[in-house]
């Protein structure tokens, strides 16, 4: 069955059932909703899309500042590295300042869209006088004055707002141009000057602004207290201050210093600390810049760590999502050892890999632009797999690359690789294994899972035995069944599609070899017609097509042919096998060596058909077949195994 990636649906092919499990586990949906769409690593909005535990510690947070701030300023620091969902736990405080019973007023202050210094104080006023006017707008909606009061307690509200907008305006421009700034900041011990202020000093402009104002601690102390008036706080969050460059970074913490002892305003100062604090140093070229964030911010708090399998259960939860449409009625052989594979890869490569919710992010992005356009090419465990480790670890991302690359080499093109350039292989995946920190014996082991070839060799030798991992180990068409059968990373035949959207070069393409294993079983004639046309058909490696569709034959599907497909392909190869020698030419000893091939699909197809109509398909096979070269060997080495020559 096939179903379209395109819109609601996605593809999937009959070999991939073992996502009934998936489905089993994850708790699918039916439809696609906003999970087909690339994720733009946006903080969640609310409570409702919380999956990592946050929303009791934010309420707890939120009460905290609600209870304990100081009415006359309060600075607390939001810490955590990049990704850790600092702007997530912010819009969960906020959702809780929001269900309050006396409700903050939230001003979202982002720094970083501010093209200049010196615009960074005006900014921040005019949002602060916003806030405040809306506090008081709110505030005279609920009044319950006598109607006789009500005109006056509103003219009163109006001349308080316009003349605390007026002031913060005014306290912000005049501070911004007499570069009072870095007078405060310097009787807080923090160095430097700051904001536009050395660059306005000496110019008449400054003085001719100023000269008829009261001085600025004057004025300061009038906004004071305008802002104890306000019936409510104002909260001012802060976010991404580890984003700005060192200078930006600390002209913010300067500004937010000079002002943190407004009464009724809060800040929520968002960073890392280990980044600001570089920030600082660079600005500041101090020694030690965390001391100055402890002197601004009065308590702080950091980002929850989710639990070990919190980011884990995310992954999986959304890339249930991404790919929802199973069809539970399908049926794999193999598909415990599917789910298998899909718990270690989340497990011990996601483990490893998902240490935030960007991380998660990342890949179910990289999950969805990989595999989302060939998901009826490849097994969705391996997939996530190697997803996994190229978030993680670019170069062994690479060398897994490398290393199905050549498989396919080997396998589609007859390559043949020396000891010496294995060794070198193995030995640079061990040194990738061993930068991470892992060890190695158990990370080959579980490699082993998704990639063939790689063996722990035991070796006795005097003085006692030895072991040693290897690779490109055992690489043949029993041990590459499985992987082909099941579109698998290290399938010759599937490999490319996980890196680029597109079968291997001298591979069959799955469509059209199930058409001619479906033809096989329908007509001889067209049968015989198309293989012919598979040994007219010349491949880059040197061989033909045919010899591609023989390999998979014997080694994956033959098992399952009726009788009438197994008589068919043996009509094939007596019909055309003359011109695939022909196409390909003799290789080492003068041997046509496609017929050896042939021969062993030939051996296996006869065993599969009952012995009371064997005589008659050798008779026909003899009697019928046109490959007069080919015939004449597979007669002569079967004389030669009943002894008679």
């Amino acid at each position: 069955m096939t179903i379209r990636y395109q819109k609601d649906t996605i593809k999937l092919h009959k070999k991939n059932s073992y996502f009934i499990d998936l489905c089993e586990a994850f708790s699918l949906q039916n439809d696609f909703n906003q999970e087909k769409y690339f994720a733009a690593d946006r903080p969640i909005k609310g409570i409702s899309n919380d999956q990592l535990g946050f929303r009791i510690p934010a309420k707890h947070v939120a009460n905290a500042i609600l209870e304990f701030a100081s009415p006359e300023g309060f600075v607390l620091g939001l810490e955590g590295e990049w990704g850790t969902g600092k702007s997530s736990f912010i819009n969960l405080i906020s959702q809780h300042f929001e269900e309050s019973d006396n409700p903050p007023e939230i001003v979202q202050f982002s720094p970083w869209l501010i093209s200049s210094r010196e615009a960074l104080l005006i900014e921040l006023f005019q949002e602060i006088a916003l806030a405040a006017e809306k506090i008081d707008d709110s505030h005279s909606q609920t009044k319950t004055e006598e109607p006789k009061n009500w005109k006056f307690w509103e003219k009163q509200s109006v001349q308080d707002k316009n003349k605390l907008k007026s002031s913060l305006s005014k306290y912000s421009k005049h501070l911004a141009l007499a570069g009072k700034v870095a007078t405060l900041a310097g009787d807080l011990g923090l160095p430097g000057g700051g904001l536009a202020g050395r660059a306005l000093e000496g110019s008449s402009k400054v003085g001719a602004d100023i000269i008829d104002e009261p001085p600025l601690e004057k004025q300061k102390e009038q906004i004071k207290t305008e802002l104890r008036k306000l019936p409510r706080q104002i909260v001012v969050f802060v976010d991404d201050l580890d984003r700005l460059e060192p200078q930006e970074a600390g002209e913010v913490v300067r500004l937010v210093r000079a002002v943190a002892d407004f009464p009724n305003i809060i800040y929520v100062l968002c960073y890392s600390r280990r980044i600001l604090t570089d920030s600082l140093n660079k600005a500041f070229q101090l020694e030690e810049g965390d001391d100055y964030i402890d002197k601004i911010v009065q308590v702080s708090f950091s980002v929850p760590k989710p639990e070990d399998f919190a980011l884990r259960r995310m992954f999986r939860k959304e890339l249930s999502k991404i790919f929802p449409n199973i069809n539970q009625s399908l049926t794999h052989p193999t598909r415990e050892n599917a789910m298998q594979r899909m718990g270690n890869a989340i497990d011990i490569q996601g483990g490893d890999t998902l240490k935030s919710p960007r991380d998660v992010v990342r890949t179910l992005n990289a999950m969805r632009l990989y595999a989302g356009p060939v998901i009826d090419h490849i097994d969705l465990a391996d997939m996530a797999w190697l997803q996994l480790i190229r978030i993680r670890n670019r170069k062994l991302y690479e060398w897994i690359e490398s290393y199905v690359n050549n498989i396919g080499a080997i396998v589609n093109e007859k390559g043949q690789l020396k000891e010496a350039a294995k060794k070198r292989s193995c030995d640079e995946l061990i040194e990738l294994i061993k930068e991470e920190g892992r060890d190695v014996d158990d990370t080959l082991y579980h490699m082993n899972f998704f990639l063939p070839g790689l063996k722990k060799e035991y070796k006795n030798k005097p003085g006692g035995g030895t072991s040693d991992w290897v690779v490109y180990a055992d690489l043949n068409d029993d041990s590459l069944a499985q992987h082909i059968a099941e579109m698998r990373l290290g399938s010759p035949k599937h490999f490319r599609y996980y890196f680029a959207f597109t079968k291997p070069k001298n591979a069959v393409s799955d469509s059209d070899y199930s058409t001619f294993v479906s033809l096989l079983n329908e007509s001889k004639s067209e049968s015989i017609s198309q293989f012919s046309v598979f040994c007219e058909t010349r491949m880059d490696s040197g061989t033909v097509l045919a010899e591609s569709y023989m390999n998979r034959i014997r080694t994956i599907d033959l098992e399952t042919f009726s009788i009438a497909q197994s008589k068919n392909i043996i009509s094939c190869l007596a019909e055309s096998m003359d011109i695939a020698a022909l196409v390909t030419g003799r290789g080492d000893w003068g041997r046509y060596w496609i017929w050896n091939d042939a021969k062993k699909l030939f051996n296996d197809a006869f065993k599969a058909i009952p012995q009371a109509i064997r005589g008659n398909v050798l008779k026909s096979m003899f009697l019928s077949g046109t490959a007069i070269g080919w015939l004449s060997v597979v007669l002569r080495n079967e004389t030669f195994d009943h002894g008679r020559q």
